[in-house]
């Protein structure tokens, strides 16, 4: 299994894999802590932002060979939007259904 420094041979240029290998990073990074924010703040939008990040480095992972230590995190980031996405539903379902109950 290649490492993070190891570019394979794939046919593409090195400096085009070195900078989807910072890509695959910054997208993984962001998303995952798009994900956390989003638990806590405007969850419906920062999780669907955070799966897509998530979403958009394993898609490059897949396609260029490099970055393979960050699918981990891309995953994590993709959990905890889909996470942020329920929790901020069930919150706005719950709140309307107190709501009704209440009046």
């Amino acid at each position: 299994m290649p490492s993070f420094e190891e570019i394979p041979d794939l046919g593409w240029e090195p400096d085009v894999l070195a900078a989807k290998a910072k890509g695959i990073k910054r997208n993984a990074l962001i998303g995952l802590a798009v994900g956390i924010v989003g638990l806590f703040f405007f969850g419906i939008l920062l999780g669907a932002y955070a799966v897509y990040s998530g979403r958009d480095a394993l898609i490059d992972i897949n396609v260029y060979g490099v970055g393979r230590n960050y699918k981990w995190v891309a995953r994590t980031a993709q959990f905890i939007g889909v996470l942020a996405i329920m929790y901020w539903i069930a919150s706005l379902v719950f709140g309307v259904l107190r709501a009704g109950s209440i009046g």
